[in-house]
């Protein structure tokens, strides 16, 4: 019997066609906030192997007759970081430093409470950063460079870079590339090239309407290795394995129970969602299966369902379909249902509600989105063996075959490689990078497993042939903090020492710019170390600080010590009970005064003896027994003097 499709599989279709065609086209553009008007002057890549950094200059020009607040908004894509950023100071540039995430803020809002020009840029939540400039004077400009580096990807051309401007709307200028490695055949072939020397050049006219590019440089044939190596013994070693041609991959067992986690926070909303209800539609189709079906917002909503009939399916996709978009993103409190074979996570993998992330679990978890927001919170979620699909570019049936086939490169990490730190865990086509960060001298290995016809083969590559750079030390400890920031209260001190030493902006360190070299000193921040006079200014100043503190110190230990010596000589003196001297003194008074008394009784004797003698004293009463109990035996310690308490005696004893 033949089936008709039902309206939602049809309008799933229909939505799919319409946005498959722009699935790659996603630009995140640059935005600047306030009342200011920004002018974007230079563009710019410089290439090296699979390395990009792309330079943007803007000048942010304030029309109005008070000063304002410009705001630099900063969306990036899943292989794109910010590199660092520069303000003019009286008209040079000077570039950011690293600075522990609170001190930076204080530093910076007293100095804009000064009116002093002073920029920060901090990490906003997934894969985005904002950088803050105060003043922009009135009717005046400030300019600001900004670098962001980015990684090529894997083709049959070599290293692909994609050199996307991501300017605002209306601007246009000239664009440039420079790249030092040997160029490819692929790319756009309308770029012109010059060699000058050992370095190429290409120029092009870039706007806010068409600013993407590509070009490609060669790549060896097989794994690629970058290396790191630092004065202290620290050694980063930066690792690139391609996955290479694609023989037909073995389909794996389709699962009796999974987990679907719907995200339906606030952050989903006004996104398109089909592509990712056909590629659960059509992964589902066919199936049997029960689902343990989860609704992501500020709480998590569970619920058991059969999935057995292709009404059954429908029913399900409808649902999701009319999920409102509401409440903030717990990822943090997700964990998978360990009774389930795989988990799906419908989410841009933003976490909007804090917190540190469940412990890890064995269900292979595939996150699944049309752009992912935050590639270091996917990849931590895929750790256990699952992988990540973003169908903005990635097609719908590729996604669909990664899910029915084992991926085609895999890392296989056990619990002694903690010192690998991963860009992602799994792929299925371009390359699988990673980086071993330790102080062994030792080449690395690491441990993927390739997906063959036949089942899964695992081999270790190493990373003997290795030149230096700059930026893969800088890849290496990108993804190093973004492991850490996983468990962010536990792991705060490593990533402020991270960031601060490699320039990565994390949750723990900010990038900052102060305008006066008194306010370096002042908060004890380094400046760049192209300006090594106040540098060394403040490292005379940071020395003078410390040996201040440091005899401070000393004279309070000082101090301390005289003052328990006394304590101690004190309790070691021996004060005699027979007579003390100022005992003797008292006695001697009252001697005296009694002497004086019995003159007084010599001269009234004979009143005293007419008296009557005063009655007998009333007999003691009979003594009690006491009983013996804890109380009778009680101690009281009163420093180093005991006073011991004897049921039998009439008065305390008192131990010395």
């Amino acid at each position: 019997m033949k089936t008709t499709p039902t309206l939602s599989a049809l309008a799933l279709a229909i939505a799919v066609a319409m946005t498959t065609h722009n699935a790659s086209a996603q630009t995140r553009h640059i935005r600047v906030d306030g009342e200011v008007q920004t002018r974007v002057t230079q563009l710019g890549w410089t290439v090296d192997g699979p390395f990009a950094l792309r330079t943007i200059e803007l000048v942010v020009r304030n029309p109005h007759d008070r000063p304002l607040e410009a705001t630099v908004r900063l969306p990036l894509a899943a292989n794109e970081r910010l590199r660092g950023y520069a303000l003019d100071v009286d008209g040079r540039l000077r570039d950011a430093v690293p600075v522990e995430r609170v001190q930076a803020r204080v530093a910076f809002e007293e100095v804009e409470r000064r009116g002093v020009d002073p920029a920060l840029a901090e990490k906003d939540a997934g894969n985005s950063y904002r950088i803050r400039v105060f003043p922009v004077p009135a009717h005046g400009e400030r300019r600001v460079r900004i670098d962001v580096a980015s990684l090529g990807e894997r083709r049959a051309c070599g290293w692909e870079h994609t050199l996307d401007g991501g300017l605002p709307a209306g601007t246009a200028l000239q664009a440039t590339a420079t790249t030092s490695s040997s160029l490819a055949h692929g790319g756009d072939a309308d770029l012109g090239w010059t060699r000058n020397g050992d370095h190429y050049t290409t120029h092009w006219a870039a706007s806010g309407a068409r600013t993407t590019r590509n070009i490609c440089v060669y790549a060896p044939a097989g794994d690629a290795a970058f290396v790191a190596r630092f004065d202290d013994g620290l050694q980063m070693h930066w690792l690139e394995v391609p996955v290479g041609a694609q023989p037909a991959r073995a389909a794996t067992a389709f699962p009796k129970r999974i987990e679907v986690v719907w995200d339906a926070s606030y952050s989903m909303l006004g996104k398109d969602r089909h592509a990712e209800l056909a590629l659960l539609s059509d992964y589902l189709r066919g199936h049997p299966v029960d689902v343990t079906l989860t609704i992501l917002r500020n709480d998590l909503h569970r619920e058991q369902l059969h999935i057995a009939t292709a009404t059954d399916l429908d029913r399900l996709i409808a649902r999701l379909l009319a999920e409102q978009a509401d409440g903030a993103t717990a990822l943090a409190a997700w964990q998978a249902d360990p009774r389930v074979e795989r988990a799906l996570v419908f989410s841009d993998a933003i976490a909007t509600l804090p917190g540190p992330m469940v412990a890890t679990t064995d269900v292979p978890v595939v996150v699944i989105a049309r752009g992912i927001g935050d590639p270091a919170l996917a990849r931590w979620l895929t750790r256990s063996g699952g992988q990540v699909l973003d169908l903005s570019t990635t097609s719908g049936n590729a996604a669909l075959s990664a899910l029915t086939q084992a991926p085609a490169l895999s890392a296989r990490l056990g619990p002694l490689d903690g010192d690998w730190h991963m860009e992602r865990v799994a792929t299925n086509n371009g390359a699988l990078r990673g980086c071993h960060i330790s102080r062994d001298a030792s080449s690395p290995g690491l441990n993927l497993a390739q997906a063959t016809g036949t089942g899964v083969v695992v081999r270790t590559h190493s990373t003997n042939a290795a030149r230096a750079s700059d930026l893969a030390a800088f890849w290496c400890a990108t993804w190093q903090a973004e492991d850490l920031e996983a468990q962010p209260e536990r792991n705060r001190s490593a990533l402020a020492e991270l960031g601060q030493r490699f320039g990565v902006p994390n949750r723990e360190t900010s990038l900052l710019v102060l305008e006066t070299d008194a306010d370096y000193v002042r908060y004890g921040i380094l400046p760049p170390a192209a300006d090594a006079r106040l540098r060394d200014a403040i490292l005379a100043a940071r020395a003078a600080a410390e040996a201040t503190k440091a005899a401070d110190w000393a004279a309070n230990l000082e101090a301390v010590r005289r003052g328990w010596q006394q304590r101690i000589a004190w309790w070691n003196t021996r004060f005699p009970k027979d007579a003390p001297h100022s005992a003797l003194k008292v006695a001697g008074r009252e001697d005296d005064e009694h002497r004086a008394g019995a003159a007084m009784m010599s001269r009234s004797e004979r009143a005293v003896s007419a008296t009557p003698p005063p009655p007998p004293p009333s007999p003691a009463p009979p003594a009690m027994e006491v009983a013996d109990s804890p109380a009778a035996d009680a101690v009281a310690l009163l420093g180093s003097v005991s006073v011991a308490r004897d049921a039998n005696a009439a008065a305390p004893t008192i131990a010395m």
